[in-house]
This record gives C-alpha cells, structure tokens and sequence, in this order.
C-alpha cells in the first residue's frame, strides 16, 4: 500500500507541475491523491516533523481540504536545534511553531515576490526574499526543495526550523525581517548585538526601516562608530513596553541616557512627533521591537543641548559683524565686517541675531540657495538631523551642522541686502 501510495504521489505531483501553477482551490481532497501528510509520512527526511504534528494533533487538520502551503523542515533542521529544545517545549508551545510553518493558501515558488511578508496559521508574519531560484524564510531558512504539489496544497522543504517571535531575541526577532538589515547592520557594526541578545534583559526597541536609514544615508556615512552607538541607543528603552503600555505625552528614557516624547492620536503612535510606529508588538524573549517609519535622532524630538551661542549684529544695512562667540567649535573674528565665521561638524549652534526686525538672517549654499532661514523657507528647514528650531520673536536660529546641511552650508547672509554676506567654513567631524 505505501509503494502504491509513493508511485500515485509521483505521477501525480508530474501531472500537477505540468497543468498548474499556484492556486486557492476550496474543493474537497481527492482520496486518490496524496495528501500533503501522505507526502510526509512516506518521506524518511520529514520523520521528526511528522511525529511532532502526531503529538499535537495536526495531522487531521492537514488532511483537510486547505489549501496549505507547508514549510516542511527536515529531520536534520529539527536536529540543528539547540540540544534538549524540542523535548522542553509544552504541546502549546510546539503547536505554535509547527503551525508558524504552514499558510492558509497555496503558495507556490512563482508566486513568490522578492520581498514579502506572509501571515502563518499561528498569526505571526513569515519573512521570504526570492532571488532567482534562491528563496530564503526568516533570513536564515532556505527552501531546498520547491513546489511538491499535493491534493490540498504544496510542500516547499525548508533546511531550518522557523522560529515564531514568542521564541526569539529583540536581535533575533530584527534579523528574520529583510526590511529591518540597515538596522541590524548598524547594531553588528556597533558591536552591540551581544548585549541586545541578553536573555535576561528587557527592552524595548523602535526600530527603523532600511527606507528610513536610506533617507539619511549621507548622515549615517559620516558617523564615527561612537556616535553610531549614541544614536542606537536612543532607540532602545531599557523595560519592555508593549502599545498599550504607552500614553500620550509620555516621556521614556532610553539605553543612552536621552528621551522620546511619545504621541497617540486616534490610535496612531509617534515618537518624537516625527517617526511613526507602523509595525507594534512584535515582542520576543527578552523584549518587544516597534517599527518605526524614520531614524530618531538624539536631542531630535525637543531641546537638545546647545554647543556653542553665535551673537550677531548688523552695520546699518551694509554688512554683519560678530559681536561674540560662545562654546564649542566656532572661531570668528569680533567687530570685523562680514567676518568668516568657522564652525564643526556634527554639533548644535544657536545664532542669535540683534538685528533681526529689520535683518532676517539665512544660510546659503554656493550656488544662493536658502538652506534655512529665520523666515522658514529654507530648502533644510524641516531636514530632520539638522532639527531647526527658529524663535519667531527674535529671530534665534537653532541647528544642528550635520549631513546635507554641513555639506552644502557656503555663506551667510541677510534675506533682503545682498551686501550682508559672509562665508561660512565647516571644519569635519573628528572621528
């Protein structure tokens, strides 16, 4: 009965392979073809899968009608696990993990997109990249045998157990998601992986996406690993705090000692009134990872620290003169028309500007074009790392020198007399 249940299944996953590609079919299993169970059991590789699906009393629900997709792992995958795992689990926990392998719809390998994120039997997101015949689940389980095609859905063999997030570290948990790499990049590079994978800690992280990284790419290749650690650890919280621990208004200190200003309104979630929580609760062993739309920035979300203080005042309507300096990396000269005035990378300026009813201020490019300025029209004015805050009263102008605007940043000079410029010199970061 087994050989001629093995030769059906061959001839009939050829005819299938020929006639179909994927498909959501509903219809009732033909008892003459085999099942995607039949399959398993009559393959020796699949023995451990089989016999965990016994013990928890799946079998009968993937004899059903599905259809299913099936990420069937082999018996050395199950052997891969660390020693003792899969004796320790309860049936509840066991459950949760073979169901993380199973779709509720036929899924075959054209149907799969580059990137894609996939909801399981169990609830949680499976992560799949596809690459010509290369597909990979969860960024460490590749599929090493396609489309076997049953009578309600297909097996796709997979050379590791996927791991639902219930059973994974915030690290882990960020690594089995393709559009979460910059990240994790950037937490290897940093060298902080070992302390996020600490079993016995609780954290909770605001992770940003490759696409928020990119949006600042130019800031994040100037960092010195130092200042990469800095901005890291102002997206980790040292407690785990799921959504609905989280209130309006609230205020939470991070793993590097700086804040974030948490905002809910009708039920969206921001932090710092500028990244968006666009993927909550995703929580883990040791913590709780919320995806977020935008790199936080420290001192980003409210008042950051102050570096240095520029005074500046007018001669008539004929040039600027500096009337002080105050704090780190600035060098001008007092009292001399239309002075040069010489800043540092990567640190936070206020200008103050005495003049300013009749004499708004505004930083220039090389080629004329406003970068900020206390009118508000600059083409940085909301660059988020560059955080510019303009006192409308006095005209005090904040900002961080930092990517586009350290890089661009030429002159300074007074919106309406073109006579009242002088050059701005930006000495680079110190790495």
């Amino acid at each position: 009965m087994k050989l001629f249940q093995y030769i059906l299944a061959i001839i009939s996953l050829a005819f299938l392979a020929s006639a179909c590609d994927s498909t959501t079919s509903t219809s009732a299993v033909d008892p003459q073809e085999p099942t995607i169970v039949d399959i398993a059991v009559e393959d020796d590789n699949f023995s451990t899968l089989v016999g965990a699906l016994t013990q928890v009393n799946l079998v009968g629900a993937l004899e059903g009608a599905g259809p299913f997709t099936v990420f069937a792992p082999t018996n050395d995958a199950f052997d891969a696990l660390p020693d003792g795992l899969l004796a320790s689990l309860t049936d509840e926990q066991l459950t949760e993990i073979l169901t993380y392998h199973v779709l509720e719809a036929e899924v075959g390998s054209a149907a799969l997109q580059p990137q894609q994120s996939v909801a399981t039997l169990n609830g949680e997101e499976i992560f799949i990249t596809a690459q010509g015949m290369n597909v990979d689940i969860n960024g460490n389980s590749s599929v090493t045998t396609a489309d076997v095609l049953a009578s309600n859905g297909v097996i796709h063999v997979i050379d590791q157990v996927l791991i639902p997030d219930a059973f994974g570290t915030v690290v882990d948990n960020a690594q089995k998601r393709y559009f979460l790499s910059a990240l994790v990049d950037a937490v290897v590079a940093a060298d902080l992986a070992g302390a996020l994978s600490d079993p016995d800690a609780e954290f909770t992280v605001f992770a940003p996406t490759n696409d928020a990284f990119a949006a600042i790419q130019d800031v994040v290749d100037g960092l010195s690993i130092e200042e990469l650690t800095e901005v890291l650890l102002y997206h980790v919280v040292d407690a785990r705090a799921l959504s609905g621990d989280l209130q309006d208004g609230q205020t939470i200190t991070t793993l590097g000692g700086g804040e974030l200003t948490v905002g809910i309104t009708e039920g969206v979630v921001t932090i710092n009134d500028s990244a968006v929580v666009t993927s909550a609760d995703n929580d883990g062993t040791n913590g709780v990872i919320h995806v977020i739309d935008s790199v936080l920035i420290p001192g980003g979300g409210g008042e950051a620290e102050v570096n240095g203080t520029i005074t500046i005042n007018n001669v008539g309507s004929s040039a600027w003169v500096v009337e002080s300096i105050d704090g780190e990396g600035i060098s001008a000269d007092t009292g001399v028309e239309n002075a040069t005035i010489t800043l540092q990378e990567g640190l936070r300026y206020e200008l103050v500007n005495l003049g300013a009813g009749n004499h708004p201020f505004q930083l220039r490019d090389a080629d004329g074009d406003i970068l900020i300025a206390a009118a508000g029209n600059g083409n940085l004015q909301d660059y988020e790392p560059a955080n510019v805050v303009v006192d409308e009263e006095n005209g005090t102008i904040t900002f961080t020198l930092t990517g586009n605007l350290a890089d661009w940043v030429a002159t300074y000079n007074c919106a309406p007399h073109a006579s009242m410029e002088g050059d701005i010199v930006v000495n680079s970061a110190v790495l």
